[in-house]
């Protein structure tokens, strides 16, 4: 049983390890695991543990047995013994010997989550060793991580010569393949010749030195930034721009893909291609790597299938900052005929757009609208054809996914509320994923949570819409392939032979989830409040990595998904003119749509809508890098509003949604009944029932009248108004409780003789009474009950009336 893999383990997900342990922790963790710090990885069951070390890295595994007698390295070692349990669905426990916060994943646990992730089979159960496999068996499957790939062809770097007679110092160092891990490590594994020529490259004498002299001399001059950038400096252009590339996208790529980047920039001849190569490794910016793990590398030799490429160590690139190169676009002047349109969304405006839509939605009908509503993995990843597709070719075409509200909802919402269609998918997506959403208890209407008004307006709805933006990361939906229906683009995918698509569970989810997550990767290192040129920047894209898109089906002998412009011709991103009809839109799309309702870009549209450019906001520093809030954010939370309150001639009070107005809604919330939205504001009515309800729970009227009067103060046009609304208010109150109906026994009762004989005097209750059970309690005939009510109304006595066993209402 110690080998079969739970179900927990099965399903884990990188967004799993981003939402548990945070953006930042997460991404620490990563770059751990990532340069071979998790050592003697174990397994029993769900239970994951291991040491994660950030110091000098051993120079051989430890086996098993030896492992079970490490002792815990203390924390100034940068040794860390951590252990992670999987017990079901975001249920996880976890022990460190870090001495972290309280938190339920620090960042040693994200690293010890992504070597998971990345290689399994390096974890060894407690009744198995560590065997190197033969040439005959192969080595075992690992998955795929986004920084470290691992597959079963082996490409080798051309081995052509540099030419010109004169032998390259750097032709030996082509020879040598290295693991990918600490600088240290990697530096280990060179000759002391080829020590030798970086060494010189760093201007160290090393005639009277060793290798480990050698070693410890350069890891002092890389450790220094200003050393990295100097040598950095001294390069060709080209070998910058190649070095720069290589950064951006994740410091680590196949020769294939490195020699791809180096044709589509254009950075010189083919025969140029290897002398870059040579000059940047004799530098150590760039080092020829098994892309493959460090422990898995070193148990296959001799022929085993491990992937070579090329890797630039963490130091070159925090020292060397890369950013993304930019093609400014000039803002056109506001008077010009037929100009471009410049929007931007107001930071946290998203979250008040968020309540209009819960709102509009509140006690919508549900028929026929399947199970939209429940989160489930299964509904996300299941997928079905249009309607009567054929699939004689062996391809489905994609229409939908269960886990997306029909065309008929998103109609009727737009009644209520004239915003895109895409922006309410949009929204729905996230008040789901918030589980402010469910269905009442008969199943056929949408319900909104008591607490939405005060989840998106308080004081904590910051930190909420920072939670919100992982949540929306974490839970990846194929809405942005979906949309690329718009500009003509099919999505396919094959179909088995019992026609049967062969899409795995998720499998486009996570892609798209990639795409995006590179993406916003580009923009948090593009620079902020510079109008960017949106064409300019969708080249350097495609130049940079055409494949981001479906850069999981390059893996496969044939593509498991793709899509089709015209029946029977799939796209390939590859050539720049397909990459034109799908990426390129698919960038437009996020742009001006997730992004820019997030507040994280401002955008500039042609009156066709087509993207012309975008800038980043503010914002994208605190929703990308996790820095705190700006003060900019502060201050429009604080924006006085010329107007906070309306009232409509059906007595209806319209209140803005701003956060600086949460105190009048909050007030309203308790005392009014909530009528949906009007005019893009909450709409509320005053009613005996609502004030009823009010009271049993303890609130004061007064806090009710004192509010109406603060704001007549404030708007001296709505003085009149607002006086007969709190005289309205106070009669109510006055007359709550002195007359009661019960509508499913005609039954009237009074406070006393006083209020009986008033009513005697101005309705006909003497006709309609038929049983006096005391003097103060009357059963009356069944059709004189709704008169009574009608006249009592129309006099400013209204009472309180009981249908059933339900609450008062009017």
């Amino acid at each position: 049983m110690e080998h079969v893999v739970p179900g927990a383990l099965r399903r884990l997900r990188a967004t799993d390890i981003i939402s548990m342990a945070g953006l930042a922790a997460a991404t620490r963790g990563q770059e751990h695991a990532r340069l071979g710090a998790v050592q003697t990885p174990r397994r029993h069951l769900a239970r994951l543990s291991g040491l994660v070390n950030l110091s000098t890295p051993v120079e051989n595994e430890a086996t098993e047995e030896e492992s079970e007698a490490l002792p815990s390295m203390p924390d100034d070692h940068g040794c860390y013994q951590i252990t992670v349990e999987l017990q079901g669905a975001m249920r996880w426990e976890s022990t460190c010997t870090c001495g972290a916060p309280a938190l339920p994943l620090c960042e040693h646990g994200a690293a010890l989550l992504y070597e998971w992730l990345a290689h399994p089979g390096a974890f060894v159960t407690p009744d198995t060793t560590r065997q190197v496999p033969s040439r005959e068996e192969p080595a075992e499957q690992v998955t795929l991580s986004p920084n470290v790939r691992n597959t079963t062809h082996t490409t080798a770097p051309s081995s052509e010569p540099i030419r010109a007679g004169n032998p390259s110092r750097a032709n030996v160092m082509l020879q040598t393949q290295v693991s990918v891990g600490s600088l240290q490590e990697i530096l280990e594994q060179l000759s002391i010749s080829e020590l030798r020529i970086v060494a010189r490259s760093h201007d160290i004498v090393t005639n009277t030195l060793s290798k480990p002299q050698i070693i410890e001399a350069l890891l002092t001059s890389i450790a220094r930034p200003e050393v990295i950038r100097k040598s950095a400096a001294t390069l060709e252009k080209q070998q910058r721009q190649l070095l720069a590339a290589l950064c951006l996208t994740g410091s680590t790529m196949t020769d294939e893909e490195l020699r791809g980047l180096f044709e589509r920039f254009a950075l010189g001849q083919p025969a140029h291609y290897q002398r870059m190569l040579s000059e940047l490794q004799a530098r150590a910016l760039l080092f020829r790597t098994s892309l493959n793990s460090t422990s898995i590398s070193r148990t296959i030799q001799n022929g085993g299938m491990v992937e070579i490429g090329w890797f630039v160590p963490a130091e070159v690139r925090s020292a060397l900052r890369v950013t993304v190169p930019i093609t400014p676009y000039e803002p056109p002047q506001e008077d010009q005929a037929e100009s471009p349109r410049m929007r931007s969304m107001e930071p946290g405006r998203l979250l008040s757009e968020l309540l209009l839509v819960a709102r509009s939605l509140d006690n919508m009908s549900l028929e026929g609208e399947g199970d939209w509503l429940e989160i489930s993995d299964v509904l996300q990843a299941e997928l079905f054809g249009v309607p009567g597709a054929s699939v004689s070719d062996g391809a489905f075409t994609i229409g939908g996914t269960s886990d997306a509200p029909s065309e008929e909802l998103i109609e009727r919402l737009q009644q209520h509320l004239p915003r895109q269609k895409t922006f309410l998918r949009f929204a729905l997506r996230l008040l789901r994923l918030a589980k402010l959403l469910y269905r009442d208890s008969t199943g056929k209407h949408i319900r909104i949570q008591a607490q939405v008004p005060s989840y998106f307006l308080d004081d904590g709805c910051i930190e909420r819409a920072r939670e919100l933006f992982a949540l929306w990361l974490k839970h990846s939906s194929l809405d942005e392939l979906l949309s690329l229906r718009e500009v003509g683009s099919r999505l396919r995918c094959r179909a088995t032979s019992l026609q049967q698509p062969i899409l795995r569970p998720g499998e486009l989810e996570g892609e798209n989830e990639e795409a995006r997550r590179t993406l916003l990767a580009l923009l948090a290192q593009t620079s902020q409040g510079q109008w960017i040129n949106f064409a300019a920047f969708a080249r350097f894209v495609y130049r940079l990595n055409p494949l981001f898109l479906q850069g999981r089906q390059r893996y496969f002998s044939s593509p498991h998904w793709w899509f089709e412009q015209r029946e029977g011709r799939p796209l390939k991103p590859l050539h720049a003119g397909d990459w034109q009809h799908v990426e390129y839109h698919y960038l437009a799309q996020c742009i001006q749509g997730p992004l820019y309702w997030w507040g994280i870009c401002d955008i500039i549209t042609a009156p066709d809508g087509k993207l012309l450019a975008f800038r980043l906001t503010p914002q994208a520093n605190w929703l990308l890098k996790g820095d705190a809030p700006s003060a900019e954010i502060e201050q429009i939370r604080q924006r006085r509003l010329a107007h906070v309150l309306k009232v409509s001639d059906s007595q209806e009070l319209l209140v803005p949604v701003h956060p600086s107005v949460w105190p009048i809604i909050e007030t309203l919330e308790r005392f009014a009944e909530s009528q949906g939205t009007r005019r893009n504001s909450l709409c509320y009515r005053l009613t005996p029932r609502a004030l009823s309800q009010a009271l049993r729970q303890g609130h004061r009227v007064e806090e009710l009248v004192t509010l109406l009067h603060q704001i007549a103060r404030r708007e001296p046009n709505l003085a009149e108004t607002l006086k007969e609304v709190s005289t309205r208010i106070e009669r109510m109150h006055a007359s709550y409780g002195r007359t009661r109906f019960y509508t499913h026994i005609p039954l009237l009762e009074v406070a006393d003789n006083m209020v009986l004989r008033e009513i005697e005097a101005t309705t006909t209750l003497k006709e309609q009474i038929v049983r006096a059970l005391n003097p103060t309690t009357f059963v009356l005939s069944s059709e004189g009950v709704a008169p009574l009510i009608d006249d009592l109304k129309r006099r400013g006595n209204t009472p309180l009336v009981h249908e059933g066993n339900a609450d008062e209402t009017e």
